[in-house]
Parts: C-alpha cells; structure tokens; sequence
C-alpha cells in the first residue's frame, strides 16, 4: 500500500512555521510558466518532476532511518549532529520539489511504495547501517547533486534554474559530510562485516544504473563522448534518459570509484561483477532504492 505524500497546509500557524524552516536560502523564485506553455514541455516536466518529489520523500525518509540506525548503535555526538542535518536538508530538498512541482499542477495525490518504510530492526547491525549510508551517501546524494547541477544548466526556466542550483549547493555539502562518515565508518567494523557490505556493491551499482536508464548498450553508446549540457527553449528543466545515464557513468570515475577507494575497495572490480548471479542479492537481499533528482525503483 502506497504511503501519501501530502503538502496542502495543514493550520496556518504550523504551514507558517514550514515556510520558515524551508524558505531558508533567501526565498524562493516564483515559477513563472508564462512564456513556457507547451502542453508537451509541461507533460514531460510534470512526469519528471512527480518522480522527484516521490524520489525526495523516499530520501528524507532513508536519511530518517539512518539517522534511528546511528542513535541505535551509539554513535558519536559529530555524527549524529551531521545526520540529523542531512534529515533536515533532504525534508529541505522534497519542499523545494513541491514548490517546483504544484504550479505544473501534478495529478493528486501522489504516494510511495510502503517498501521504503519498513520499520528498523529491533536489533541494528552495524553492516546494516554502513550499507544503507553508502546508498545515501556513496550513491543518492552525489548522482542527485550532479544532476541537479545539470538540471540548472539545460532549464529555460529562470525560477527552476536556480532553485535547481540551491538543490545542488546544498548536495554538495551534505555529500562532503557523507563522504567523511563512511570514511570514519569503516574504521569500526570488522573485516567479516565489511566482506558482508563489499559483497552487496555490485548488486547496488546494477541498480542504480538501470535507476539511472543506464545499460551496457548505452554505456557503450556513450563511450568516448563528453556530457554536454545546453539550455533548450521552453525546457523547465527535464533531461534526456541518455543525459541522466551519461551523469551516472561519469559519476562512477568522478565520485563513487575514488569513495570506494577511500574505504578500501576497488570500484572498478565490483562493476565488473554487477551482472554476476552471486552478487544479485548478497546479504540483504532486494532493497529499495531511490535517487533524490530521477526517481525511485522500490523493488
């Protein structure tokens, strides 16, 4: 059963504290639609942004868990502050959606799969925790940013344009505390529990190529060619499926490869193995998955 996301106010004094907790960035653009009225630009804009705030929500809802996960095993006062802050930033990121999205006027109500809110184990494992912050941290936020960037760059759109870029900002530093985390992570676990974590990578790395509308046919269509993002006339801000999964592939050489390094894995093996039977499910079996600015896959 889906779970509703639902952002009509509720009393004004609680919508205005909303307001004040969101509209923290020195306001939000109106989204003027004015001169960008064509129904097939606000069609696929409307689709593109329902997965975003679907895909917001599913975030907020994974840093949330994690954040339970990391007061479970008595985790340091730093840690848990950052986590707390990327809770914030990602509720943060799915109002910033909203504002994006209700001027495109999305059918209602949209809803999330129940997968994503299975309740934490009474009993937290640590491989648990480092797994789900490598979704978040090692995946989520870093493609999300990249793409929001991209997203900013390709919009027609001035409002879009730069609430995009405040998403991407806020990304960006939500990914550098992330990147500390699972570096520090590591350090506590033992070797059998991160043989248990390193055995699911190459499991999530399939996931989020397909997420990311990334498969070994595209990838060897895009082999050689550089990303290039340029505005289009009434974009309000969608991107190309080849786009997203060209940001994927190159996230993996920018960004997921060199944290894998850090923790003490070679990325580039665990891709070689995605499509291996034994690395199909590991430990933890099917999760969801999600990724703030493209979508979600609950299976």
């Amino acid at each position: 059963m889906g779970i509703p996301v639902i952002w009509t106010p509720t009393t004004n004094s609680l919508h205005r504290i909303h307001r004040d907790l969101t509209d923290r960035h020195g306001g939000w653009p109106d989204i003027d639609l004015v001169e960008q009225r064509s129904s097939r630009e606000l069609m696929r804009a409307r689709a593109d942004w329902c997965l975003r705030v679907r895909a917001n929500y599913a975030t907020a809802a994974e840093a949330a868990h994690l954040l339970h996960a990391f007061y479970a095993l008595g985790t340091p006062l730093d840690l848990l502050t950052g986590t707390s802050y990327v809770t914030g930033e990602t509720t943060y990121l799915l109002a910033a959606n909203i504002h994006i999205l209700a001027p495109l006027e999305p059918p209602a109500p949209l809803s999330i799969p129940g997968t994503f809110f299975t309740p934490p184990s009474r009993s937290i494992q640590k491989s648990a925790a480092l797994r789900r912050a490598l979704q978040l941290f090692g995946f989520n936020i870093p493609l999300s940013r990249a793409v929001y960037e991209a997203v900013s760059a390709i919009s027609a759109n001035e409002g879009i344009g730069r609430l995009a870029a405040a998403m991407a900002a806020s990304l960006a530093e939500m990914s550098e505390f992330g990147s500390a985390t699972l570096e520090w992570l590591v350090t506590t676990m033992s070797h059998e529990e991160l043989d248990v974590v390193r055995s699911s990578i190459p499991y999530l790395m399939r996931r989020y190529e397909s997420l990311c509308h990334g498969n070994p046919a595209r990838l060897d269509a895009l082999a050689g060619d550089a990303i290039v993002i340029e505005s289009s006339p009434g974009n309000l801000g969608t991107l190309e499926p080849a786009t997203i999964a060209a940001i994927y592939y190159d996230g993996l050489a920018s960004s997921i490869f060199p944290l894998l390094a850090r923790l003490g894995w070679d990325g580039l093996e665990l891709w070689q193995l995605r499509h291996q039977r034994a690395h199909r499910t590991a430990k933890f079996g099917p999760t969801p998955i999600a990724v703030a600015a493209v979508g979600i896959d609950p299976s």
